[in-house]
């Protein structure tokens, strides 16, 4: 049976297309779609039969045809029954079938009093099927199909013997009564078509759109599919080789009989190397992850912008001296503030300024430019690489995104550190924009939202995920801001 359990109390009309009697119908009727159209159905045949009816009963009692009158005024009121019916038992099969019978029961007395088989009445028989059809289903039509067979029937087998079927009215009115039913049935079969046709095409646009969805979720999969490859493929690529290099390096270590402290270090320094790779790699991992599932919390406060790019100078300046690059910092940082999340922004840098010295050659200038408009700070990253295509700047930020350009050093790059740093510098409301040329360098801009001097507080820098790679170390030789001769 088509019963809906009141537990389910949670309205699913939607806005559009809400009609006033709509809000009649209980909730508990609202959760499927097909039963809210079968309500609806219901709820509107149920009223506008009576108004319907009682149109026609206005007109019989006109022509003094006081028992078709009488038969169409019960009808009427037992149709004005059915939404009370329907709102208090919320029973889709009991009310259907109610209006079936009413509609029998009405048609069938109309033909007893109106000529029988003469009469327009039984003409009327046809359309119960249809409604059944559109109220309830298939094998429910088809049993009021039977039904109205029979009755037709009968009324043709008293024709076929004989028998004559009164008519209660007087017969001056009977090309009127005839004119008024046959046209009430061809508005009424005109309706019952137009219903079909809208359910078709509601029902085509429906499964249009689950087309689409599917469709879209499809691509969707397959993107996820591709990813999961691609997480597999740093698992099993680019976490083997810097184990391989630890492995190879700790065996090699274990064959020396009595290794020096210059061999122990040399070979403690490649194995650390390999392990800061695989930090990087794992880390970058977790981080996609925490982003997708949206469990990073920013937690957006004044930050000093000094302080970072001192440290992060400081973090590379070695590396950047191992590759006879010039690390710069250019512009007034002293009081410039900006509205971020420290973490989020400690890690942006990092990421971009490791990318500037990994992709540059030996001897070029590496420079951090820090400059300040109404409302946002911009922290330029400016390198003299090979540049990036036009190409190669669409899939910048896209996850596993794999660049022409390869690091100059044996450096390790498995496309995830720029959509991070796409990702963390939106959270912050702010972007992350790149300007390059093939053959004349890059440029990353880091745009943040301009704090107020007084929200300036000491705070504690550090990555968002991890510690930082190296601490500052002593025997890195002091260097200056550009244009200045004092070090900092």
């Amino acid at each position: 049976m088509m019963i809906v359990p009141p537990s389910l109390t949670t309205p699913m009309i939607p806005s559009r297309g809400l009609k006033l009697w709509d809000t009649y119908l209980p909730t508990e009727l609202s959760q499927d779609p097909e039963i809210l159209r079968r309500s609806r159905l219901q709820l509107r045949f149920g009223w506008m039969g009576a108004l319907f009816g009682l149109a026609y009963a206005s007109f019989y009692m006109l022509a003094d045809h006081l028992w078709g009158a009488a038969i169409i005024i019960i009808c009427s009121m037992c149709f004005a029954m059915i939404p009370v019916i329907l709102r208090r038992g919320r029973n889709l099969r009991l009310t259907g079938h109610l209006f079936a019978l009413i509609l029998f029961c009405g048609f069938t007395g109309l033909c007893a009093i109106e000529g029988g088989l003469y009469g327009h009445a039984i003409a009327w028989l046809a359309s119960i099927p249809l409604c059944v059809l559109l109220l309830l289903e298939i094998k429910d039509a088809l049993i009021w199909s039977g039904l109205c067979f029979l009755a037709a029937g009968a009324f043709g087998l008293l024709g076929v013997f004989g028998i004559e079927v009164v008519h209660t009215y007087d017969m001056s009115w009977e090309p009127y009564i005839s004119f008024a039913g046959y046209c009430g049935l061809i508005c009424f079969m005109t309706l019952l078509g137009c219903i079909f046709e809208l359910t078709r095409k509601r029902a085509f646009q429906q499964m249009q759109l689950a087309l689409d969805q599917l469709s879209t979720a499809n691509q969707r999969l397959l993107k996820l599919h591709h990813e999961k490859d691609e997480f597999l493929n740093i698992a099993a690529h680019d976490l083997k080789n810097p184990l391989c290099g630890i492995s190879g390096y700790a065996e090699l270590l274990g064959y020396y009989t009595n290794p020096t402290p210059e061999k122990i270090a040399e070979t403690s320094t490649v194995i650390q190397k390999q392990c800061k790779r695989m930090l990087e790699i794992i880390s970058n991992l977790l981080d996609v992850q925490r982003i997708e599932e949206g469990s990073i919390k920013m937690k957006i406060v004044g930050c000093p912008v000094e302080p970072v790019l001192t440290k992060m100078i400081a973090t590379y300046q070695l590396r950047a001296q191992n590759k006879n690059i010039r690390l710069l910092l250019e512009g007034d940082t002293a009081r410039t503030c900006v509205m971020a999340d420290e973490n989020a922004m400690d890690q942006i840098l990092d990421n971009l300024i490791s990318n500037a010295i990994k992709y540059s050659p030996q001897g070029t200038v590496v420079r951090c430019v820090c400059t300040t408009s109404k409302d946002s700070v911009a922290i330029q990253i400016c390198d003299e690489g090979p540049g990036l295509s036009e190409a190669d700047q669409a899939n910048l930020f896209k996850k596993f995104s794999k660049l022409t350009p390869r690091p100059t050093g044996g450096e390790s790059s498995n496309g995830l550190g720029l959509w991070i740093v796409h990702r963390m510098a939106q959270g912050m409301n702010g972007s992350v924009e790149c300007h390059s040329q093939l053959g004349k360098g890059t440029t990353f801009t880091l745009s943040l939202p301009l704090g107020a001097p007084e929200d300036l507080q000491p705070k504690i820098f550090r990555s968002l995920t991890r510690p930082l790679a190296s601490p500052p170390l002593p025997q890195a030789p002091p260097w200056k801001l550009a244009g200045s001769q004092t070090p900092v």
